[in-house]
């Protein structure tokens, strides 16, 4: 069981096109990496999917990874989350700076 673990709602507008996530991350700590991804789960409960998954590399320090992701956005039966899960012992080791989405749309928004 991770030492901790968390997530937040994502919320993009329906039928846009993600293409990227961008993960600025911090990791001082020496004992575990730090793991964030960005998953989708249907609505009516069932299995989640992982649409994009970054890990830190030892205690690098700031870390910016980028993760190409090609998914439409399907708010009718799906919704999204940014998860983040961690093993480091040593509090304030580690931190998530920002999570940066990049996605399109093909018409013009209400």
């Amino acid at each position: 069981m991770p030492t901790f673990d968390g997530h937040a709602s994502i919320h993009l507008p329906h039928n846009a096109k993600l293409i990227s996530a961008r993960f600025d991350l911090s990791d001082f700590g020496s004992a575990e990496n730090l793991e964030i991804s960005i998953w989708r789960a249907p609505l009516g409960g069932g299995s989640r999917t992982v649409l994009a998954e970054a890990i830190t590399s030892g205690s690098g320090g700031d870390q910016v990874l980028t993760r190409m992701i090609d998914t439409t956005i399907d708010n009718q039966n799906q919704r999204y989350f940014v998860y983040v899960e961690t093993d480091e012992p040593q509090i304030g080791a580690q931190r998530v700076n920002s999570v940066q989405l990049q996605y399109t749309v093909d018409s013009t928004l209400p």
